[in-house]
């Protein structure tokens, strides 16, 4: 049993189209093992390791309503389980307000915070102190795909989606003349 003040959260960012859907594949089917510490992962609401719901809520302009639904949800799931290194992922963190992200994980995972008379007596900091023990620390991966290898991915998932007739050549001009304007 993991000691959950030591624990580590993993939040894997991913990025459109680097390879983010086969590590979640690998962590829903627990094909990823940890050499001497415990791993899980969240699960969606279709048993897949891809929490982008919960990544919508931290989109800028997202109401509040969403947001702390989506803070409420990893609680419940951090909550949930003793390993040492829980797994969030979403190519959708990608698409994150930087700011909300980090408020959100500071309120999940402070350094423990010290309460004093007032804080107590007129329950300041509640939520803070008591999530405090559900991840000492976050830890943000992800992995960049080169410029090339994912403008080929994009391309081929359009033309395999049949949302693009052209050549890679004609579509690799099209998206870059969009990209300017």
């Amino acid at each position: 049993m993991s000691d959950l003040r030591s624990r580590n959260l993993i939040l894997h960012i991913g990025d459109p189209k680097t390879g983010s859907s086969s590590i979640q594949r690998a962590l829903q089917f627990g094909l990823i093992k940890g050499h001497d510490k415990s791993i899980s992962v969240f699960l969606n609401s279709q048993q897949e390791a891809n929490a982008v719901a919960v990544a919508r809520g931290f989109r800028a302009g997202e109401s509040r309503r969403r947001f702390q639904a989506s803070i409420k949800e990893i609680v419940s799931w951090l909550s949930s389980t003793d390993s040492d290194y829980p797994i969030l992922s979403s190519e959708f963190f990608s698409e994150a307000d930087p700011k909300l992200v980090r408020r959100a994980f500071e309120t999940i995972r402070p350094f423990p915070k010290r309460q004093g008379f007032f804080d107590r007596l007129f329950r300041r900091g509640r939520f803070q102190s008591i999530h405090s023990n559900l991840a000492q620390n976050t830890r943000v991966i992800g992995y960049v795909r080169p410029h090339a290898g994912r403008a080929l991915a994009a391309f081929s998932e359009r033309a395999k989606c049949g949302y693009t007739l052209r050549d890679f050549d004609g579509w690799l001009t099209q998206v870059a003349r969009l990209q300017t304007h």
